[in-house]
């Protein structure tokens, strides 16, 4: 009988070890990469009645004095204008050690406008309204946004809203800048 009881732990602590070993060798599952991708919005906000409306104009004032004149330029030209477009969507990072952070900057950043091959909508043009009181940090923002516009070829058009060109004037600055205008 304390033969019996004896094989009978033995087996017991076998089985427990045997079991402890197949544990560590097993591989673990990563428990953040598997499962359903749960949406909690509700948990955070309340979305029954979200605090948004639709803005009455995109444009400004003297932003749309400008692009009427833009637009009568262009019309029939082949080229579609853009009000205010992420850099990303006209622009995009090479191989680059630093891929997102470049990509991230691009996201951050919108032009005023862009004009747009109405063919194949390649960008031609990039357009920004000068600020002459601009702050130092926008300052700097401006000078990324030239220097990346300059790194992708796409020429840059600044606007003084102040003081908007003739339409002729327009014109000969559209050529200027590579667009086959009338």
């Amino acid at each position: 009988m304390v033969q019996f009881i004896a094989l009978v732990i033995v087996f017991i602590i076998s089985k427990l070890v045997i079991d402890a070993i197949k544990e560590q060798i097993k591989p673990k599952k990563n428990p953040g990469k598997s499962g359903d991708v749960i949406d909690i919005s509700d948990a955070w906000v309340d979305t029954s009645k979200l605090p948004y409306q639709c803005r009455a104009r995109v444009l400004s004032a003297k932003e749309q004095v400008f692009y009427q004149l833009l637009a009568d330029i262009l019309t029939d030209q082949g080229y579609i204008i853009c009000p205010h477009i992420q850099m990303s969507e006209l622009i995009t990072v090479t191989a680059s050690p630093n891929y997102q952070e470049y990509t991230q900057r691009l996201k951050d950043r919108t032009l005023d406008m862009a004009v747009l091959d109405s063919n194949n909508f390649k960008p031609v043009l990039a357009i920004n309204m000068e600020e002459p009181d601009a702050h130092i940090k926008n300052q700097l923002s401006n000078n990324f946004t030239i220097k990346a516009l300059q790194a992708a070829g796409l020429p840059l058009l600044k606007v003084n809203l102040d003081s908007i060109p003739r339409k002729e004037d327009l014109v000969f600055t559209l050529r200027k800048h590579g667009l086959k205008v009338l």
